[in-house]
């Protein structure tokens, strides 16, 4: 079993938060997006993605936790995931995203809720290293793919 942390910036939109979980609140859920200026960078590796879209499938309870070292850390509920907009249901976006921009990972969330970012440091490994995740991983830009420490789920 693996979980998912993507990054945000607080200071390109203060309010990213509370946008998505206004969306989620009315609808059931919210698309989130990572967006890239690079068009052919790859949201996220094969492998990953086939894993977690096994786990939610399998009905497997799996996270995705939203992290800005100034915006604070996010636990959400992976409903679905894809690389490809089509894919993704317009309604379930929030209105301040812009249709120009290239986005190549969407995650499909519910179930908002803050949490410590040290819950992510003392309680998960990176899975491709079973290394410990530290502060300076966390902060920076790039997804990361975690395993519970204890192995537990």
């Amino acid at each position: 079993m693996i979980d998912l942390v993507l990054k945000w910036s607080h200071r390109r939109q203060p309010d990213t938060i509370e946008r998505h979980r206004e969306v989620a609140s009315g609808r059931g859920s919210v698309w989130w997006s990572r967006a890239t200026y690079n068009e052919d960078a790859v949201g996220l590796g094969g492998a990953w993605l086939e894993q977690l879209r096994a786990q939610i499938a399998g009905d497997k309870r799996t996270l995705v936790f939203l992290h800005s070292s100034s915006g604070g850390t996010w636990q959400t509920q992976l409903l679905d995931i894809t690389t490809d907009k089509s894919e993704v249901n317009g309604d379930l976006i929030p209105s301040y995203y812009d249709p120009s921009d290239h986005h190549n990972l969407w995650v499909n969330l519910t179930d908002f809720h803050e949490i410590d970012p040290a819950l992510l440091t003392e309680g998960y490994l990176l899975a491709r290293t079973g290394q410990p995740l530290t502060a300076r991983g966390l902060n920076n830009q790039t997804p990361l793919i975690l395993q519970r420490r204890d192995g537990t789920y």
